[in-house]
C-alpha cells in the first residue's frame, strides 16, 4: 500500500492533467492579494461587512514516476483542497472570521485514516480581530487559530497557488496556522510592517506540549516603483525570525527558524524568491533544513494569455547521516477565462509540466532515487460575496 499512498500524494503537485476550481474570498482594495488569503486585509476600508468565501481544488491527473529504473504511471481524480469561510468586519474595527478546509485523514507515508482515507472538514482558521489606527500608525491584533506571521506575508503575494502550496508550508517548515496571538504595526502609509507573534509553535495538529511559547518576528517593507497598465507594480522585501521549541518535557526540542524573501506583485505580474533556514526541524531539535523556492508569472496579452514558473529545493541535513535533497521544477501556460465567466473575481486556465527528483536519503523508498514527471491542465476560478 506504500506505493499506492505516495503516488496519490505525488498528484497534489505533479500531474497530467488537473481541474481546480476556486470561489476565493475579496480581494484588497490594490487587487494584489490572492483571493482566499484574508478577506479583511490591514488597512482595508470596507467596514460593516459580511464576507463569504469558498474554494475547492480538484482535478484529474496522470503521471509517471521511475524508482531506479523501475517506471510506473497512475490516471486519477483527485481533490487538492476545498474551503468555507465566513468573517464580519464592524465599523469599529473589530471582526471574526471562521474558515474550515478539506484534508485526508491518512498520515503522510500510509494509506488508512479515517473511513478508509476520507475528506473531512477541519478549522483552518479561527480568529477575533481588531484593525485600526492609532494617530498615524496602523494597528492590526489578532487572537486564536492563525496564519503563520510568515506565510500571512507571502501568501497573498503569491498568484500561482493552483499550482501547489508554497514549500515553506508543504514541507513544514512553517506550520500553516497556529493557536496564539499577533500584533501588527503599520507605517509610512502602510509600507512598512512590523509583526510580532506569541504562538504555541505545534501547529493546530497538536495541543500546546510545553510551557514555552514560539516568538516569531516579521517585518515587511513593500514600496510602489512604478505604475503599469493604470495598477501599481509593488516590490517588497520581508524578513523573519523564530525562536522556537516543540514537544513535551521540560527540554522540548529547538524549532527556530530564520529567512527572507524578496517580492514583485501587479495584478499582471509576480515574482518572489524565497529563503528560510531551520534549526530543528520534523519534530527533532537536532535536524536542520533549509528550503529556497523562486516562482514568476506575467500576462502576456491583457486579459487571455500569460506565463507561469516556479521551482524550489528542500535540503534537509539530520543530526546522524548525509543531507537528503528534494528538488522540483514546472511551468507553463495560462489563459484568463473572465470574458467567459463574467462576475467572478478571477477564472483562468493552465496547461503546465511538472519534475520533481528526489535523492537516495529523501525519496519515499529509502536507498531509491525517484524522479515524478507530468503535465497539468489546470482550471481556477475566484468569486466572492460581500454582505
Amino acid at each position: 500500500m506504500a506505493g499506492v499512498s505516495s503516488r496519490r500524494g505525488a498528484l497534489s503537485g505533479l500531474a497530467l492533467a488537473g481541474i481546480v476550481i476556486a470561489a476565493g474570498c475579496a480581494t484588497a482594495p490594490e487587487d494584489r492579494r490572492y483571493p482566499g488569503s484574508d478577506p479583511f486585509p490591514a488597512a482595508v476600508d470596507d467596514r460593516s461587512a459580511l464576507a463569504l468565501d469558498a474554494e475547492m481544488f480538484v482535478g484529474y491527473a496522470h503521471q509517471t514516476r521511475t524508482v531506479d529504473g523501475d517506471e510506473q504511471s497512475l490516471d486519477a481524480f483527485f481533490i487538492d483542497r476545498a474551503e468555507l469561510g465566513a468573517g464580519y468586519l464592524a465599523e469599529s474595527g473589530l471582526g471574526a472570521e471562521l474558515r474550515l478546509e478539506s484534508v485526508r485523514t491518512a498520515e503522510p507515508g500510509t494509506y488508512t485514516g479515517v473511513a478508509g482515507n476520507s475528506l473531512v472538514m477541519r478549522v483552518r482558521r479561527a480568529r477575533g480581530f481588531w484593525t485600526g489606527e492609532v494617530g498615524a500608525v496602523g494597528l492590526d491584533v489578532e487572537l486564536g487559530l492563525l496564519t503563520d506571521p510568515w506565510l500571512a506575508a507571502l501568501l497573498p503575494r503569491f498568484h500561482l497557488r493552483a499550482t501547489g502550496p508554497l514549500l515553506a508550508e508543504q514541507s513544514g517548515v512553517f506550520d500553516a496556522n497556529e493557536l496564539g496571538a499577533k500584533v501588527g504595526v503599520r507605517l509610512w502609509d502602510d509600507r512598512v510592517e512590523l509583526v510580532l507573534g506569541v504562538l504555541n509553535g505545534e501547529g493546530r495538529a497538536e495541543e500546546e506540549l510545553n510551557d514555552q511559547k514560539d516568538l516569531t518576528v516579521r517585518l515587511t517593507v513593500e514600496l510602489p516603483v512604478a505604475r503599469m497598465g493604470g495598477e501599481e507594480l509593488y516590490i517588497g522585501a520581508h524578513g523573519v525570525y523564530r525562536r522556537g521549541r516543540v514537544g513535551p518535557g521540560a527540554e522540548p526540542a529547538r524549532n527556530d527558524r530564520y529567512g527572507g524573501a524578496l517580492t514583485l506583485t501587479h495584478p499582471d505580474y509576480g515574482l518572489g524568491a524565497m529563503w528560510v533556514r531551520a534549526e530543528g526541524y520534523a519534530g527533532r531539535g537536532d535536524d536542520q533544513a533549509e528550503a529556497l523556492e523562486v516562482w514568476a508569472d506575467a500576462r502576456l496579452i491583457a486579459g487571455w494569455l500569460g506565463v507561469a514558473v516556479r521551482g524550489w529545493q528542500l535540503d534537509q541535513k539530520p543530526a546522524v547521516g548525509e543531507v537528503a535533497t528534494r528538488r522540483a521544477l514546472g511551468g507553463g501556460l495560462f489563459a484568463d477565462l473572465d470574458a467567459l465567466l463574467p462576475g467572478l473575481a478571477r477564472s483562468r486556465l493552465y496547461l503546465l509540466y511538472d519534475s520533481t527528483t528526489a535523492d537516495l536519503d529523501a525519496a519515499a523508498v529509502p536507498g531509491a532515487a525517484e524522479q515524478i514527471d507530468g503535465v497539468r491542465l489546470v482550471f481556477e476560478v475566484a468569486g466572492s460575496r460581500r454582505l
